[in-house]
C-alpha cells in the first residue's frame, strides 16, 4: 500500500521551489519568521549544503520544533 503523497500540481523534484509549491497547494503560506502565532501551523524546511531539501519540522505551541524522523517522532531542540 502506497503511503507517500505529493501534491499533483507540484514538480516532483527535490528543490526549495518545488517544496514551497507543494506546501502552498495544501494551504501553507510563506511567513516572516519562526515565532509561534496562534491559529497557524508553521514549518521549517531544512536543506543541505547543495540547497536540496532534506527535512521538514513543525513548530509546536510550546515553541519547540517537532518532526517525524524515520519510524520515530521527536523534538528538535
Amino acid at each position: 500500500m502506497e503511503q507517500d503523497y505529493w501534491p499533483p500540481d507540484a514538480p516532483r523534484e527535490e528543490t526549495l521551489e518545488a517544496f514551497l509549491i507543494a506546501f502552498q497547494s495544501i494551504g501553507y503560506e510563506v511567513c516572516e519568521g519562526p515565532a509561534f502565532e496562534s491559529g497557524y501551523w508553521k514549518i521549517a524546511i531544512y536543506m543541505d549544503a547543495q540547497a536540496v531539501p532534506t527535512h521538514v519540522a513543525r513548530l509546536q505551541a510550546n515553541g519547540k520544533w517537532t518532526s517525524k524522523l524515520g519510524q520515530y517522532e521527536g523534538n528538535l531542540d
